[in-house]
């Protein structure tokens, strides 16, 4: 079986593309360096804004490779001028290169497998509004943000491998 190559060079050339429109639309120079990394496997992307690079993770779909770029590229047209990195300045600037104005991505890589991984995972549920999460480490007195610490203690409900637990967090009982 051969070993499938992350990201594709349909998704290479498209952000390539992508990025020299940008840049050259909105007069982003010099325009960053992209390179792109096996070992974000959590993470989509980030923009390094001393050395004008964005990493991209090399699992990413060519929908979250093209949303993730819009999102670093706007960390570096902004600049080191900011105390706050997803604060209005940056919003506008992600709104005007068309990303989502928002800090994090509700979902991992799409292209990544876990399903060799050995890890024991930590399978949480709140009590209250039945909120899944999933942890490699759990601290005492955890709770879910949404219900607070009085309604929303997470109660450990399955150990178990990062995708057993994954299918564990779309069903519902």
């Amino acid at each position: 079986m051969s070993k499938i190559d992350y990201p594709s060079s349909v998704i290479k050339n498209r952000i390539d593309e992508l990025l020299i429109t940008l840049c050259m639309e909105y007069q982003i120079l010099p325009m960053p360096v992209v390179e792109w990394s096996t070992r974000f496997k959590r993470v989509l992307g980030k923009a390094y804004l001393n050395e004008r690079k964005i990493k991209l993770s090399a699992w990413l779909s060519l929908e979250q490779a093209e949303e993730t770029l819009r999102h670093e590229l706007a960390h570096i047209a902004l600049g080191n001028n900011s105390q706050n990195p997803h604060g209005l300045k940056w919003k506008q600037w992600a709104g005007y290169l068309g990303a989502r104005p928002r800090a994090t991505s509700a979902s991992l890589p799409a292209n990544i497998d876990f399903s060799n991984s050995t890890k024991i995972y930590k399978g949480l549920e709140c009590p209250n509004c039945n909120l899944r999460f999933i942890r490699l480490i759990v601290k005492p007195r955890i709770y879910c943000k949404r219900c607070g610490p009085k309604k929303g203690m997470l109660l450990h409900r399955i150990s178990a491998t990062r995708s057993h637990l994954i299918n564990w967090l779309t069903k519902m009982y």
